[in-house]
């Protein structure tokens, strides 16, 4: 499926280049990998979402243990003792299992919305940026779109200076 839309692509780059010979395009390129990987948005968003990660697990600890200690309790009663205790067990194994799904979910969401978010970020900063440098065509080389570009035709360092001014400002 990417060989057939990076095919399109190109087809479409040179029949856009061939429409229009006597118009000199300004092409440029960024790594948008490493633009995304460099924004201190990306780095804010990877530890916020880390230490919400460190907050679930600790709830799950707490759950774990609890049933831990029911197991513990459980195993010193008497046959009818542990019989009435198994179903408190097992709730709570339901109520583990259930916060299991739920906060995976809930990750889930949050870090694609938070990478989404960014994306579309560096998305509108590379457009306003190419808008400003008079670029025609801001190529992705991070996906392969672009086999070879001399190296002073990327614009990675640039947008990745001008995203992390701007998300500084921001966050003042």
């Amino acid at each position: 499926m990417k060989k057939i839309f990076f095919s399109f692509l190109i087809f479409c780059f040179c029949s856009l280049t061939s429409l229009y010979p006597q118009q000199n395009l300004n092409i440029v390129y960024i790594n948008f990998s490493k633009v995304f990987s460099e924004y201190e948005a990306t780095k804010d968003a990877e530890s916020t979402l880390e230490q919400k990660d460190r907050l679930r697990q600790e709830q799950r600890e707490k759950i774990v243990e609890e049933i831990r200690q029911l197991r513990d309790k459980s195993a010193l009663l008497t046959p009818e003792g542990k019989q009435e205790k198994q179903p408190l067990i097992e709730d709570k194994m339901k109520k583990l299992q259930e916060f299991d799904q739920q906060s995976r979910s809930e990750m889930a969401k949050t870090r694609d919305d938070a990478l989404r978010k960014i994306i579309q970020e560096i998305k509108d900063y590379v457009k306003e940026y190419a808008e400003k440098q008079g670029y025609d065509i801001v190529l992705n080389m991070a996906e392969a779109v672009v086999v070879y570009g001399r190296p002073e035709l990327d614009r990675s360092s640039d947008i990745i200076k001008g995203l992390n001014e701007s998300y500084t400002q921001k966050r003042k």
